[in-house]
């Protein structure tokens, strides 16, 4: 019996490490979980993301100072009186859901080099190194989903852009070239400024 006393613990304390085997393996599905859930929320610049309401995207945007001056049917403009470097935000709304199917921001052409380099470093913080450098468009190109990507572009008034494009709807972004305008005009007429 002395001998079986000791074994007996022995297999105890094996039953006790396989109920931790056990449980770590639950917390690593849970942690890869939370990753994935992080991945498809897909936030960007600005803290917006796709598939959030109009109402969400306008108390996002308002704590960075932008506030809506104007829409068009599926696209809301916001612009703000106190951030210097950003020209204006531009929201794409998918139109049955009237949920955010893409943003568009310009960065002021005034910025200069090093800002626009910051903004660059900021996006690849978030998103990762480059996926893609497009040599005819000069974008770079961040693929998020096989739907969902980020351009980032130079305009033709030297101005940087990032567009936050969702294939599932390409109509939104389709927004016609200022005659001359190699590079399309990511601002539609109507939502420019005055």
């Amino acid at each position: 019996m002395v001998d079986l006393f000791p074994r007996l613990q022995i297999m105890g304390a094996e039953h006790e490490f396989d109920k931790v085997d056990k449980l770590k393996k639950i917390l690593l599905v849970l942690i890869g979980l939370t990753l994935m859930v992080g991945l498809f929320a897909q936030r960007g610049l600005f803290n917006l993301e796709y598939d959030m309401t109009l109402d969400q995207v306008d108390a996002v945007l308002a704590v960075s100072g932008f506030f809506p001056e104007g829409s068009q049917e599926d696209a809301v403009k916001y612009y703000s009186d106190i951030n210097l470097f950003v020209s204006a935000v531009l929201v794409f709304m998918e139109p049955k859901t009237k949920r955010v199917a893409g943003w568009f921001i310009k960065y002021n052409a005034e910025n200069g080099e090093d800002n626009d380099h910051l903004v660059i470093d900021r996006i690849t913080n978030m998103h990762g190194e480059t996926n893609h450098f497009d040599e005819d468009t000069q974008q770079l190109i961040w693929f998020m989903t096989d739907t969902r990507t980020l351009h980032v572009m130079y305009a033709s008034d030297g101005s940087l852009t990032a567009l936050y494009y969702n294939a599932l709807f390409p109509e939104l972004f389709v927004m016609g070239e200022k005659s001359g305008d190699p590079i399309p005009s990511f601002i539609p007429e109507g939502l420019q400024r005055r």
